[in-house]
């Protein structure tokens, strides 16, 4: 409390200088203070007889103790004196008047503002004063304004910096050069009114309105003197001409052989090509393509790029030009699959077969195959006589005038005769055919074999012979008819016939021979063409043949047999000698050729389809298309180049000013704003349009363009410029695209966008800063813990695991998430994180919802930890900790119990006797050798010893044997290792035998005595003592291996004292703990 007194007049004093006045007062302080007293303690102690009982005393001690008591002191008080009074705690001067624009820093003395002065502070401060009582010069340079305040420089439009005397970087204009200039395309800005100066090709208010298509320069004010589609630089005027043109203004088509813009490049187009001027294409004849044509078409395609596929069959050739099939030979038909007819050959099967008597004919070669009996060519020339079969090659065997079948070789006897050869005559009274028949000839010697007649004398006949020959025979006995046939005569005596033309032999029965006619068939046919040869006549034509021998064709205008019939044909058409019929030139048509081609037809026959586009007409022979005005090319597919007009574009434009001229009749079509034949005459003032046609309605200060019309100011747009621009649009004739988002309302002047709330920046494309919201981004938001503020309503949109309006409040337990809609699912006591819904488990479980337990071997936090347990401890999952298995003990069950301990934590004691050690697990006893028992406490029985007493002892002669190695020890007279040898009385082994059994004998009583002596006098008076003391409950005195009374070997018994002294050390130490 004194302490605190004290600060609060420091800070009076300080603050106020001169303003604080000291006053003295007197105040009560309370005063602790320490004093000494005597204090009586009681305590206890042991009395009495051995210390056996505990007494009660007391003593005088000096002590301090503290009492209050209260002082009277002074202290000074502070307080304002006269001119000043307590404000807020500080003594603060009086101004009676008061300071308008400033402080009272004296009782009735102001210090004004910066920007006033006067005693009072009412007066402001004189041009080029400012700060406090305006006692500063300004230093603003350029008509700059000074601010009385603070003596900063207000620029005038075009200057900046600290005095205004630095001018507008590039860039930039008006006061202190703060604005941005609005102009494009590399255009100045006056950095006093921010106006643009276009660079040449642009115009409009910023400079982002091109110069209109035919319109270059500063302004755009220069026309335009490039032809053909020829690009025009908006900058400099230069024409960029398209492909197929040059010169200057483009005005001049390429020569042939170039193309491209400018006609720089040089075709490379073969085998007759077109080449494009624009693109340098290559229009290939038909049975060519490729890029430059030099490609022929490939095996089975014809006709314009090749694009067309023969039909031809059975290897034919297709024409790569008009695929027409060439055919083998044995082939016809238009596509060559139809084989020759029987009797004709070779290629089309134009050729007639020259086979007779039934040969065959190759339809690929006309060779003809003769059937047996026949050679020659053409198989005309029967087998001689005396050969026969295929080739006439087989040689007859037939005798006697026997005919040889030419066929198959067999003999035809003659009448008698008979045998395969013919060679046996008919036997005597027998004739005819294989002298079957038997004669009957009267007064006749011998039978005629041949037909069985009596053999009469010459002009005789009958079947005796006594008749004379009647007309029409002739021989002997009249037996020889006359025979002649086909109007030929018989000699009577001699039977010798005299043959008509045509006709041989005896008989005149044998027609000529093939190839000879006339008088006895002495003269021979040479007929070609498959004229036949008449005995009689000679060589019968066939029809389209005449001469002697059939060799020459009818001549022109002439067909049929023997050429007698008149052609018909016309126009140049070749008739058919053998039919009459008319091949018509290429194009004609009808049964005389007399009719041309149908329109889109030519070729034989106007079978022939043209290929000409845009109703150009086809020539009726070669099919070359004639173009209609204004068209060109082969199919006429192409109009005439920019600039050309007219049949096959052989005209020169005269179109001005970017017109277009007709192709077929060079008319000029003008561009808005031209007008006259050659379009080279401007539109009058107030016209403007297609040849001038329209007149202008210019309002809201537009002006008229010859070309478009009314070019609207800012903000305006339509043919008259009365419709203001559409939303999203602004500037000249509203063509400016609005870069303004999110719903902002866009300037039809400027272009500026005015933001919709939740919005900023130039194009309303920049939310709101984080933290704010609502219009113009002014509003505060009030949202908590990380969540989202909505831009536009200031709406909080709360983060995964908080609620509430301004998201101020956290899940409640049990839920999650974005707006603490998710339930939360973890088990066995985890945590559930409310902005995630993840479960923080507890330890020794893990799994997405702590659902599932640390696998063996594992502990702690998500089961992250290794257990360290040994010899089979249970590991505790949540901790790591490490139930030991009985027997063990430790922080990681590592340690087996310790001597005498054993079982679970070895918190029991082993209860084994005689030196026996305890199985640290079950605490079972392993007894040393010499005992035996559940606890070790049994010696073994005489005659036993070692392990469990399981030995059995050879002492013999009563001898006492060693519990625990079965040592015997011999009585009196008795020696060696089982006591089984004996000596004489007196002896030195008797002697030695006696001191060894009467010295320890006597050690022992003496330790024995000793050790009750000390027990019943000192030890157990002691112990009960401190039992007493400190409440003591067991005193435990364990003497090892005190089993060994009797029987103990004599190298033992020297040890009792020893075992003494170890014992009273122990318990020493036990009672000075």
């Amino acid at each position: 409390m004194l302490f605190l007194s004290v600060f609060v007049v420091l800070i009076v004093y300080t603050d106020g200088r001169y303003a604080v006045c000291n006053k003295t007062e007197t105040f009560q302080i309370p005063v602790v203070k320490s004093y000494t007293y005597y204090k009586d303690i009681p305590y206890q102690e042991s009395c009495g007889f051995l210390f056996l009982s505990t007494c009660t005393k007391h003593r005088q001690v000096l002590a301090i103790g503290n009492k209050t008591v209260f002082e009277i002191s002074r202290r000074t008080v502070k307080e304002c004196c006269v001119g000043y009074s307590m404000s807020y705690g500080e003594c603060k001067p009086v101004c009676t008047r008061g300071c308008l624009n400033g402080i009272c820093v004296e009782p009735e003395l102001c210090k004004c503002d910066p920007g006033w002065k006067g005693k009072n502070c009412y007066e402001t401060c004189s041009t080029n004063f400012f700060g406090p009582g305006c006692k500063n010069h300004c230093t603003c340079f350029n008509e700059a304004h000074c601010n009385a305040f603070t003596g900063e420089c207000n620029c005038k439009s075009g200057w900046r910096g600290k005095a205004c005397d630095v001018p507008c970087e590039i860039g930039t204009y008006g006061p202190a050069c703060k604005n941005y200039c609005h102009c494009f395309n590399g255009a100045n800005c006056s950095a006093f009114t921010g106006e643009c100066s276009c660079t040449p090709g642009w115009i409009g208010k910023t400079c982002n309105v091109p110069c209109k298509i035919g319109t270059y320069g500063p302004g755009c004010r220069n026309y335009c003197a490039c032809f053909n589609g020829a690009n025009c630089s908006a900058y400099t005027g230069e024409c960029s001409c398209t492909p197929g043109w040059r010169g200057k203004a483009c005005d001049v088509p390429c020569e042939i052989g170039t193309y491209g813009p400018g006609c720089k490049n040089y075709c490379d187009c073969f085998n007759g090509a077109n080449c494009s001027a624009f693109t340098g294409e290559c229009s290939c004849t038909p049975g060519w393509i490729g890029k430059t044509c030099n490609v022929p078409c490939k095996i089975g395609t014809y006709g314009p790029g090749c694009k067309n596929h023969c039909a031809c069959f059975n290897g034919a050739n297709c024409s790569a030009f008009t695929g027409e099939c060439s055919c083998k030979p044995g082939w016809r038909g238009k596509a060559c699959d139809v084989p020759c007819e029987i009797g004709t050959y070779g290629p089309g099967c134009k050729k007639y077969c020259d086979c007779f008597n039934g040969a065959n004919c190759s339809a690929f070669t006309g060779e003809c195959s003769c059937t047996p009996g026949w050679i020659g060519k053409t198989c005309n020339v029967p087998c001689k006589i005396g050969t026969y079969g295929p080739g006439c090659k087989n040689h007859c065997a037939c005798f006697n005038g026997a005919n040889c079948s030419a066929f198959t070789g067999e003999c035809s006897c003659k009448p008698g005769w008979r045998g395969k050869t013919c060679s046996v005559p008919c036997k005597n009274g027998t004739y005819g055919e294989s002298c079957s028949r038997k004669c009957k000839c009267d007064n006749a010697h011998t039978c005629d074999p041949v037909n069985g007649n009596c053999q009469c004398s010459n002009g005789f006949f009958g079947p005796t012979c006594k008749e004379i020959c009647p007309d029409g025979t002739w021989g002997h006995l009249c037996s020889q008819k006359c025979t002649c046939k086909n109007g030929g005569s018989c000699s009577s005596s001699t039977g010798y016939c005299d043959c008509e033309p045509g006709w041989q032999g005896h008989h005149c029965e044998i027609p000529c021979e093939k190839g000879t006619y006339g008088y006895f068939c002495s003269r021979k046919c040479n007929c070609e063409n498959d004229a036949k040869c008449d005995p009689v006549k000679g060589c019968i034509c066939k029809s389209g043949y005449k001469g002697v021998s059939c060799n020459e064709t009818c001549s022109q205008g002439t067909w049929g047999m023997d050429c007698k019939n008149n052609c018909k044909c016309e126009n140049g058409a070749i008739c058919d000698p053998f039919n009459g019929t008319c091949s018509c030139m290429p194009g004609w048509r009808g049964i005389k050729c007399n009719v041309k081609c149908q329109k889109g037809f030519y070729g034989e026959n106007c079978l022939k389809a043209c290929q000409c586009d845009n109703d150009a007409m086809c020539d009726a022979i070669t099919g070359i298309c004639i173009c209609e005005d204004g068209f060109w090319g082969f199919k006429c597919n192409e109009t005439c180049p920019e600039r050309l007009w007219g049949y096959n574009c052989s005209n020169l434009c005269t179109c001005q000013n970017g017109a277009r001229c007709s192709p077929s009749t060079g008319y000029c079509d003008c561009l808005s704003g031209w007008k006259g034949l050659s379009c080279n005459e401007t539109c009058e003032h107030g016209t403007y349009g297609y040849f001038c046609r329209r007149t202008c309605n210019c309002r809201n200060n537009s002006t008229c363009d010859s070309i478009h019309g009314c070019i609207c100011e800012l903000g305006f747009t339509g043919e008259n410029c009365t419709e203001p621009c559409s939303k999203g649009f602004w500037g000249m004739n509203c063509q400016n695209l609005c870069s303004c988002q999110n719903d902002a309302l866009c300037n039809p002047y400027n272009g500026a966008c005015k933001c919709a709330p939740g919005w900023r920046g130039k194009k309303c494309d920049v939310l709101c800063k984080k933290g704010f919201y609502g219009d113009g981004c002014q509003s505060i938001c009030n949202c908590l813990n990380g969540a989202h503020c909505n831009p536009f309503k200031g709406s909080c949109e709360c983060e995964d695991g908080y609620k509430g309006i301004n998201c101020e409040e956290l899940c409640s337990n049990g839920f999650w998430g974005r707006n603490c809609s998710n339930a939360c699912k973890c088990q066995n006591g985890a945590i559930c994180l409310p902005h995630t819904g993840y479960c923080d488990c507890e330890s020794g479980w893990n799994g997405h919802f702590c659902e599932i337990p640390c696998k063996s071997g594992k502990y702690g936090y998500f089961c992250s930890h290794t257990c360290q347990c040994q010899n089979g401890a249970e590991c505790v999952k949540s901790n790591g900790s490490c139930n030991c298995l009985p027997g063990y003990t430790g922080e990681i069950c590592n340690e087996t119990c310790s001597t005498n301990q054993w079982g679970l934590d070895c918190l029991k004691n082993c209860t084994c006797e005689n030196g026996g050690s305890c199985n640290p697990i079950n605490g079972s006893c392993i007894c040393p050798p010499g005992v035996m028992g559940l606890n070790c406490e049994t010696p073994c029985s005489n005659g036993t010893f070692g392990f469990n007493c399981e030995e059995t002892c050879f002492c013999n002669n009563n001898s006492l044997c060693d519990p625990i190695d079965g040592f015997c020890t011999c009585l009196p007279g008795f020696s060696g290792t089982w006591c089984n040898e004996t000596y004489e009385k007196g002896s030195n082994n008797e002697s030695l035998k006696q001191h060894e059994i009467l010295f320890p004998s006597f050690l022992i009583v003496l330790c024995i005595a000793s050790a009750s002596i000390f027990t019943l006098t000192f030890l157990i008076p002691f112990l009960l003592h401190q039992s007493k003391r400190q409440k003591l409950s067991k005193v435990s005195i364990i003497s090892k291996k005190n089993y060994k009374n009797f029987g103990i070997p004599m190298s033992e018994s020297f040890k009792c004292g020893e075992r003494l002294s170890l014992s009273s050390s122990k318990h020493e130490n036990e009672l000075n703990l």
